[in-house]
């Protein structure tokens, strides 16, 4: 496979779990959404933590949840 500097098509290949030392932000990822790239800038925001869900599971313990859409 060659290597390149290119963005994924879908950032939320990055999976993370609650980080209690910074702000964690739920990032609801609907099955029809297929680009998360607006949420890079957060992703490597320094003290946040981005967490994909996925699946079912409680959102207690989340700063903020974040519901993608136009």
């Amino acid at each position: 496979m060659m290597a390149h500097a290119l963005p994924r098509e879908d950032t939320l290949h990055l999976c993370s779990d609650k980080d209690h030392s910074k702000v964690n932000l739920a990032l609801l990822s609907y099955p029809y959404v297929s680009d998360f790239e607006e949420f890079d800038p957060l992703m490597h925001e320094d003290g946040v933590n981005v967490v994909p869900i996925r699946d079912y599971q409680s959102l207690e313990g989340f700063h903020a949840i974040i519901l993608p859409g136009e």
